[in-house]
C-alpha cells in the first residue's frame, strides 16, 4: 500500500522513492545503476549538477575520511550560501548529507563547537521534510529535541504534523498517545 506523505494539489507531480530518500547522491546513483533505473527527478538532476562541483566533492570526501561532522555541516551550509542555493535545492543537499546533520545534532561535542554556526535542527528538518516528505528518522530527531529542550504548542504541533505525514492521515489512537508521551516525557 502506498500513501502520499502530504496533501496533493490537482496536477501536482507524484513521485515514488525507490531508495532511501535520505541517502547521498553517490549511493542513489550506485543503486540506480544496479537496478537499471535512470532517475530524472528534480533532486537527482540538481544533485548531478551540484555534486560535480569541486567544493561539494571535497565536503563529501572530508566526510568519508572522518572529518568532524559539525565541520562538514558548517562547510556545506557556507558553500550553499556562496552558491546561492535556496528553497527546495537546499533541502535536497541537506537530505543528501542527512547522516552528517543527524550525527552533528546528536553529538554534544559537535554542538558545543559548532552549534551557533550551523542552522537549527528544526530548520534542517523542515527543509528536508519539504523535499522528501515525512520520515521516521526526522520524526525521531524532532521528538528527541522536544524531550531534551521542551517545547511549546508550535513545536509539538510540528511533531504531530510530521507523525501524520509518516504514519498517514489517520494515526491510531494508541500511536498518537505514545507519541504524546514521548514528547512530554515520562
Amino acid at each position: 500500500m502506498v500513501h502520499a506523505s502530504k496533501d496533493l494539489k490537482a496536477g501536482e507531480e507524484v513521485t515514488f522513492a525507490y531508495f532511501d530518500p535520505l541517502c547521498g547522491l553517490s549511493k542513489r546513483k550506485e543503486m540506480s545503476v544496479n537496478w537499471g533505473i535512470h532517475c530524472k527527478c528534480k533532486r537527482c538532476r540538481f544533485g548531478g549538477e551540484v555534486f560535480s562541483k569541486q567544493e561539494i566533492r571535497e565536503i563529501e570526501i572530508g566526510l568519508e575520511r572522518g572529518m568532524d561532522v559539525g565541520g562538514v555541516v558548517f562547510k556545506l551550509e557556507e558553500q550553499m550560501k556562496r552558491m546561492k542555493v535556496r528553497g527546495k535545492e537546499k533541502g535536497y543537499l541537506r537530505a543528501s548529507f542527512w547522516e552528517a546533520y543527524s550525527e552533528a545534532y546528536r553529538s554534544e561535542r559537535a554542538m558545543k563547537r559548532w552549534g551557533r554556526r550551523i542552522p537549527t535542527m528544526e530548520a534542517v528538518v523542515d527543509s528536508i521534510s519539504d523535499v522528501v516528505g515525512g520520515d521516521h528518522r526526522l520524526l525521531k530527531m524532532m521528538v528527541e529535541e522536544l524531550k531534551k529542550n521542551g517545547g511549546g504548542v508550535v513545536e509539538r504541533e510540528k511533531v504531530f504534523k510530521m507523525a501524520r505525514d509518516v504514519f498517514g492521515k489517520v494515526v491510531k489512537k494508541q500511536a498518537m498517545k505514545t507519541l504524546l508521551e514521548l514528547c512530554i516525557g515520562d
